[in-house]
């Protein structure tokens, strides 16, 4: 049956007041999230803290002359590098910033003594991103000198001439150079000169950069002024078999001391010889930093070495020091049969001390992943002012952008008896600083 009017009237009404009832809810509804929203708390956003460093150590590279005519003397400097970095990284535990302790990560290549190689390994401590380098070898870093200036790479090294420190760049000596010793040494003959006429002197050096070091005319004129007499020059080759000749005729023109800048094999040969012909004790050998090697008594006896003399950069093994305690304790830990009294090992224990200190004021200065070779000259080394280290290693080292000659002392050593005897450190003359 159908509904009547009515009864749809009614039925239309009543979906009519529901439809509005759900249309009312809603609308409520909606006005309602808001008050529900702010019931709940935000979440914050994190403020970005600080990045920590990201490195745990930091770079340092050498190239040594591990084969080729220096390949002796370069290896004992070698094995203070390598010792001296594994007893900083495994007993220190790294270098300390800030309580923070960073390891070396110690790259080395072997140049072979030779400036192509060396030219050859340049590309790849740029490839590697070394902040410093270390090198010994005067032909060498005369080479690299406008390279290491333009890659921005800063060395440090034990062995400074005058083409080297003028004009100043980016290669810093940790010694006062060749030209300044050769001037101690004449300040030292003149001081202890007992007889009437003047000393005089002759040369037999390597005919190499690093053996003409010592004969500029600033050199040649620094002896005359001092009164003494040049007799003679004479150079030796790379591999010298005999000597004799070079020899006899400095014992002829009257020289009384005979400097040379040498490595070995010349150096034992050489005052082998001196002592066989009769030229040594009547006239003294004088060594410059790397020529003078007390080592040499183990090769050919205390008698042949009796009155060799020369110029020292170094700690020696006689010192009552922390840094000579800490160095017999490293020897004797990693080469415990290896000899003390060589001066190579010393030379490079001092260059790794260098290093050292030259990175953690890097460090401090611009924190860790910023320690580029721009950076390490800026603020490791020319902003190094009187720094003596902890260790006595070093006397007092100051550099600049304008001055890269750091250490401006030398000691004297002479053989006595088998042994060498050792000066205190002596200020030098000015001499190969471009001054």
């Amino acid at each position: 049956m159908f509904d009547s009017y009515e009864e749809r009237r009614q039925k239309l009404n009543m979906k009519r007041v529901a439809r509005l009832a759900l249309v009312l809810s809603m609308a409520l509804l909606l006005l309602a999230l808001p008050l529900f929203g702010a019931c709940v708390p935000e979440e914050e956003e994190e403020e970005p803290g600080p990045v920590g460093p990201t490195k745990t150590t930091v770079l340092l590279g050498a190239f040594v002359g591990l084969t080729g005519p220096a390949a002796e003397d370069c290896t004992g400097y070698w094995e203070g590098y390598v010792d001296y970095v594994k007893w900083i990284n495994e007993e220190e535990g790294g270098i300390e910033v800030n309580g923070v302790k960073y390891k070396i990560d110690f790259r080395y290549w072997d140049s072979g003594y030779t400036i192509p190689r060396a030219l050859t390994l340049l590309k790849k401590a740029v490839d590697e991103e070394i902040p410093l380098l270390i090198l010994n070898s005067q032909g060498e870093e005369e080479a690299l000198k406008p390279m290491v200036a333009k890659e921005e790479i800063p060395v440090i090294t034990g062995s400074i001439g005058e083409a080297l420190a003028s004009p100043p760049g980016w290669i810093y000596g940790i010694t006062p150079g060749y030209p300044a010793g050769f001037g101690l040494g004449i300040d030292w003959i003149v001081e202890n000169w007992a007889e009437t006429r003047a000393p005089n002197i002759g040369f037999l050096t390597w005919d190499v950069a690093y053996g003409r070091a010592i004969l500029t005319d600033e050199c040649l004129a620094y002896a005359e002024e001092k009164g003494v007499n040049i007799v003679g020059t004479e150079f030796l080759p790379s591999m010298p078999l005999d000597l004799s000749p070079q020899l006899l005729k400095l014992k002829d023109a009257g020289a009384d001391y005979i400097f040379g800048n040498y490595t070995e094999p010349q150096t034992s040969l050489l005052v082998r010889q001196a002592h066989e012909l009769g030229v040594t004790p009547g006239a003294k050998l004088f060594g410059s930093v790397w020529a003078f090697n007390p080592g040499t008594v183990r090769l050919v006896g205390a008698e042949a070495c009796e009155g060799y003399m020369g110029t020292m950069d170094i700690p020696w093994w006689t010192d009552d020091t922390p840094g000579v305690k800490l160095m017999k304790e490293m020897r004797h830990k990693y080469r415990p049969d290896a000899p003390e009294w060589t001066f190579q090992y010393p030379k490079g224990i001092v260059l790794i001390e260098a290093a050292r200190e030259i990175l953690r004021r890097t460090i401090e200065a611009v924190g860790i992943d910023n320690v580029t070779g721009a950076n390490v000259k800026k603020h490791g080394i020319d902003a190094m002012k009187n720094y003596k280290d902890p260790n006595g290693f070093l006397p007092e080292v100051t550099f600049s952008a304008d001055d890269i000659v750091g250490v401006k002392k030398l000691r004297i050593g002479i053989m006595e008896g088998g042994e060498c005897i050792v000066s205190d450190w002596k200020p030098v003359p000015p001499l190969g600083w471009g001054r």
